[in-house]
C-alpha cells in the first residue's frame, strides 16, 4: 500500500491500532489499521475528506473502486439527510458500512468501515 501512496504525512500508533494520514490534491485519506493476531496490519476503516466535494455518491465512490457496490446513486444537494448510508456487499464477506457526509450540498467525506451496518 505504501508503494502507491508514499509515506504518510502523519502516523500514530495506539495499542493494536495504527492511524495513517495521506494528503493528495483536493483530499485527505485517513486509514485505521489494526493488527490481526497481533502481527499483520489490515485496514479496518478509512475515510476520504474532500475540499471541493463531489456532487453525487457515484462521483465520490467510483474513483475509490466502490461503485456500483454502494449504489444506488444519490445527488448530495437533494439528500434529505446530512448523511448517505449504504451497505457495501462483496461476495463472501459480510456487508460493510459506507457513509457519505454532506455539507453545503456536496459530499465532503466518504468512509468505509469493516462493520456490518447497524441500520439494516
Amino acid at each position: 500500500m505504501l508503494a502507491e501512496l508514499g509515506e504518510p504525512e502523519a502516523r500514530q500508533v495506539t495499542g493494536v491500532e495504527e492511524w495513517l494520514v495521506f494528503r493528495a490534491s483536493g483530499c485527505t485519506l485517513r486509514l485505521r489499521c489494526v493488527a490481526d493476531d497481533g502481527e499483520v496490519l489490515r485496514v479496518a476503516s478509512w475515510s476520504v475528506s474532500y475540499e471541493a466535494g463531489p456532487a453525487t455518491l457515484r462521483e465520490a465512490a467510483d474513483p475509490l473502486g466502490l461503485w456500483p457496490a454502494c449504489a444506488p446513486d444519490e445527488v448530495a444537494a437533494r439528500s434529505e439527510l446530512p448523511l448517505i448510508r449504504r451497505a457495501v456487499r462483496v461476495p463472501g464477506v459480510p456487508p460493510r458500512s459506507c457513509t457519505a457526509a454532506i455539507r453545503g450540498g456536496r459530499i465532503r467525506r466518504l468512509a468505509l468501515f469493516d462493520e456490518e451496518p447497524d441500520w439494516l
